[in-house]
């Protein structure tokens, strides 16, 4: 046997044992049970609501340092993010291609639409690096 120990170093699993008699909680055991249980949860809610509140403070802290920044060398505030922002920019992302208008007669056609919506784009993004890099 210790030499099948040697050569195996994990343990062997035991095989479960059998009953006649199944054992049945007693209403006791059942409470006890459902008392743990109510405990586990509320001990998970006060741990995740400890992390929460530890985080806040961490948020508020950081807000404060960069408010004393903002004081120290007079720059403005940064703005709150707006749902009008949001909505903005998910306008923006839409595509005025779509796939399915091209006509399949002509193959290159679909090609040639994305290459020329590409092209607009980068001249775009350009135009607009070249205006907020400017030198003065």
């Amino acid at each position: 046997m210790m030499m099948l120990k040697m050569m195996l170093p994990f343990d062997l699993p035991s095989a479960p044992k059998m009953d006649d008699a199944k054992e049945e909680q007693t209403p006791e055991a059942k409470a006890e049970a459902e008392m743990a249980r109510k405990q586990a949860e509320q001990e998970k809610k006060r741990a995740e609501q400890e992390k929460l509140d530890f985080y806040q403070k961490q948020r508020d802290a950081a807000k404060g340092e960069r408010s004393k920044i903002r004081e120290k060398y007079n720059l403005d505030p940064t703005p709150e993010p707006s749902d009008e922002d949001e909505d903005s920019d998910e306008e923006e992302e839409d595509l005025d291609f779509n796939p399915m208008e091209v006509d399949m007669s002509d193959p290159g056609a679909a090609a040639k639409k994305a290459q020329a919506m590409a092209e607009k784009q980068a001249k775009e993004a350009m135009a607009k690096a070249a205006g907020a890099c400017s030198l003065q």
